[in-house]
């Protein structure tokens, strides 16, 4: 398939006007990645969280319109986040109490495979997930992540490492974020449960946030997607209030949430900050609440309250991002999702637990008086706090080693995709350094087969077209195309056989073992004369088995290739061309085509051969000499193995050799402990500035405009900030900017202690 794709280089815009200076921080900006605007006041305001309004709308290249509302982060800058998601330019207008300004910026092709947008209910099928691009969204999620708590200290969870100092216990969500993205896991829930919003009730712990956006980009960066949480049965406590006491009277928490005319302004205030924060992430979703009816207010006064919360997040949200809240009960809030949970409440002989109670919740007679909120509440459901009943663990402190929580978690990753869930998280109360174990090793093979369905929101539950001779056997399918079953016995040594009521058809079929993802034995074919039940004998196996079948015509439906990314990047006159595809089908290779700007011919330079059919990702370089000074332009021509092409969704790349830059820069020591050097090397006379930023894309220092002639200069910085301290160890990063429109040089530093 042809596609080209426009190449822009990194610019910063900056502007001053009276009181505050404006930047734009990266463009271009890659499509379904955060632009950030920064806005830098030089007055002092008596409660920057509060008393000063920051809003932006942004116009995009297809006539769309977005709303955004800026937040405080901290030495007086305010940053504006906000997520393209068509490539072209976009441009807005953004207003700092009476400031006005406009700008714009460039988004290009996506640059991480793994993002596809914001999170959106199926229009197809109001019980399941799709991204913005029309990716299919099954969960399947690990734990919580939860820090700086100050409460809950019981003597069995005193040890926790969510209770460990934040500095200890980051780095190992990291690592398990990182563990859990390998294995194909894409979920996670983050708790804020009111933490960071100060006593005062009208300012934030940016420290606490900071934290918060570090796991956020980590999981932006790995594909994982964040059920951020505001609030929580076990949120923050009024200052004074008995933090020995396990489960607190619901007036003991920060702004009382249960009751909807307590602390109106300032919950307004946390809402409206944390949507201001976060709404632009892509891999987002919100959790409104956990387990509000724990305590056993009157639901009727819970139902108002997340009514009205409701309503904050449709006020303020740009992006309309779907909510979710905890427990059956929330199936009655004004949402959009409903998170079960099931902890301890599942025997772990009962392997089909989940399954059923998705259909029929009143089967567990604490549900009784919510069984309307199952499947035929019409909305998507997501198990995501799950843990076996078991004698011998009764609290699950032995989750990496109870083998029969494992078998159970298996079974219930299954039998919730049969049963039409969107998807199933990890036992989330488990100690991060017990993940990942076995139960992710099922959840990875679980993934692995999502992966090979064709489009896991067309599959349905549908027990009634399958029966077990023996043991128990579930289905969902897409009528007459694609069908999953799965069967247990529970038992080791078993052979039985499925019956499946079928239409007439030809259909390829596998046996898939959900404990070792591997393939059992070689794929067959059936024909199907007419519509009727048809037995399919399995091969030996322990415990459980799964079946799939797919429609002859319909498993050959051809998947075009699908291109992550095409850039180029300009050294010494050289062109490198890369390019990253997600999957490919029948690919013999891509022709390398350049044309000069103004030129509609494109000549074939070179061939990068392909990859044939293939799921997994595949990465290309190509390299090329144009004639120096000219404005040039490439494409790729995807061609198949029988020698045709496509000609659809052309994309393209566009790269000006005209001039060479006319400075270079090098910074050293790196890492540095006292003092920054930056060695500026000059072919034609620039005024230049020099700005060092923290993670937090707060301004720690900023020279003033230097007019500099030909030659090589030198730039200190003594690790003084603007307000006068020395600047903290850490990652840093620099931009140094030419008042001409040549582009900015950036770059990265750590400072040590």
């Amino acid at each position: 398939m042809k596609r080209l794709l426009f190449l822009c280089l990194f610019v910063i815009y900056s502007l001053s006007f009276a009181g505050v200076s404006v930047q734009l921080l990266n463009n271009p900006v890659p499509c379904y990645e955060i632009a950030v605007i920064s806005f830098q006041s030089t007055e002092s305001i008596s409660n920057p969280f509060t008393n000063l309004n920051l809003t932006a709308k942004f116009y995009g290249p297809d006539g769309s319109q977005f709303n955004v509302e800026g937040f405080y982060n901290g030495q007086l800058t305010w940053l504006i986040r906000f997520m393209p998601n068509k490539p072209g330019v976009w441009s807005y207008t953004w207003q700092f109490n009476d400031q006005h300004g406009a700008g714009s910026f460039n988004c290009v092709t996506k640059r991480n495979s793994k993002l596809h947008g914001h999170i959106r209910i199926d229009q197809n099928n109001p019980h399941k997930l799709r991204f913005e691009d029309g990716t299919p969204l099954h969960w399947l999620g690990g734990k919580y992540i939860d820090f700086d708590d100050p409460y809950y200290k019981t003597a069995e969870r005193a040890s926790v490492p969510e209770r460990m100092p934040k500095a200890q216990y980051v780095p190992l969500v990291h690592t398990y974020l990182q563990a859990i993205a390998a294995k194909g896991l894409n979920g996670i829930v983050l708790k804020l449960r009111v933490l960071p919003l100060n006593d005062d009730l009208n300012s934030m712990d940016l420290d606490f946030l900071a934290t918060v956006d570090q796991i956020m980009n980590w999981c932006l960066e790995l594909g994982i997607n964040v059920q951020l949480n505001f609030f929580d049965t076990w949120g923050k406590r009024k200052p004074g209030s008995d933090i020995s006491i396990v489960n607190p009277p619901i007036t003991d928490l920060l702004l009382e949430p249960h009751y909807s005319n307590t602390y109106v302004n300032e919950t307004k205030f946390f809402f409206r900050y944390c949507i201001a924060r976060y709404a632009a992430y892509p891999n987002l979703m919100w959790e409104l609440w956990n387990e509000a009816e724990v305590m056993k207010p009157d639901p009727a006064i819970v139902k108002t309250a997340a009514t009205l919360y409701a309503s904050y997040f449709r006020t303020y949200d740009p992006y309309q991002i779907p909510i979710g809240a905890s427990e059956l009960q929330a199936g009655g809030y004004p949402i959009h999702l409903t998170f079960f949970h099931a902890g301890f409440k599942c025997p772990s002989s009962e392997w089909n637990w989940t399954h059923t109670r998705t259909h029929n919740p009143a089967l567990h007679a604490k549900w009784a008086a919510y069984a309307a909120y199952g499947w035929s509440n019409n909305r998507p459901i997501l198990w995501n706090e799950l843990y076996p009943k078991d004698d011998a663990d009764p609290r699950g402190y032995l989750y990496a080693t109870n083998t029969a929580a494992h078998d159970w978690f298996r079974a219930s990753f299954w039998g919730n995709l049969t049963a039409g869930c969107v998807g199933t998280s990890e036992f989330c109360w488990a100690n991060i350094t017990d993940v990942p174990n076995k139960v992710t090793d099922y959840h990875e093979y679980f993934a692995r087969f999502i992966g090979q369905i064709k489009d896991v929101n067309l599959l349905d539950p549908a027990d009634a077209e399958v029966r077990g001779v023996s043991g128990t056997a579930t289905l969902c399918r897409y009528y007459g195309k694609e069908y999953v079953v799965y069967c247990f016995t529970q038992t080791s040594g078993s052979k039985s056989s499925i019956q499946i009521n079928l239409p007439a058809g030809n259909y390829y079929y596998d046996w898939y073992n959900p404990k070792t993802g591997q393939m059992m034995g070689t794929r067959g074919l059936h024909n199907q004369s007419s519509t009727g039940w048809i037995s399919f004998p399995t091969p030996t196996y322990n415990q459980d088995i799964v079946f799939y079948l797919v429609e002859q015509s319909y498993s050959q439906t051809v998947v075009p290739v699908e291109l992550a990314f095409f850039r180029a990047e300009a050294h010494d006159g050289t062109v490198i061309l890369k390019w990253r595809t997600e999957s490919e089908s029948n690919n013999y290779g891509f022709a390398i085509e350049r044309a000069l700007a103004k030129d509609t011919t494109f000549t074939e330079i070179g061939f990068v051969p392909g990859h044939g059919t293939t799921q997994m990702a595949q990465e290309y370089t190509f390299r090329d000499k144009p004639p120096y000074g000219m404005r040039v332009k490439y494409r790729l021509r995807q061609i198949d193995h029988d020698g045709t092409f496509a000609n659809s969704q052309v994309q393209e790349l566009m790269m000006n050799l005209a001039q060479p830059e006319s400075f270079n820069i090098r910074l050293y020591p790196n890492p540095a402990r006292d003092r920054i050097q930056l060695q500026v090397a000059m072919t034609q006379p620039e005024e230049l500035r020099f700005t060092i930023y923290n993670i937090l894309q707060q301004t720690v220092y900023q020279s003033d405009w230097s007019a500099l002639p030909p030659g090589v200069h030198t730039l200190n910085w003594d690790r003084v900030s603007l307000i006068g301290t020395r600047a903290p160890s850490g990652l840093y990063f620099y931009a140094v900017e030419p008042r001409s429109q040549k582009p900015v040089q950036t770059g990265k530093f750590l400072l040590l202690r």
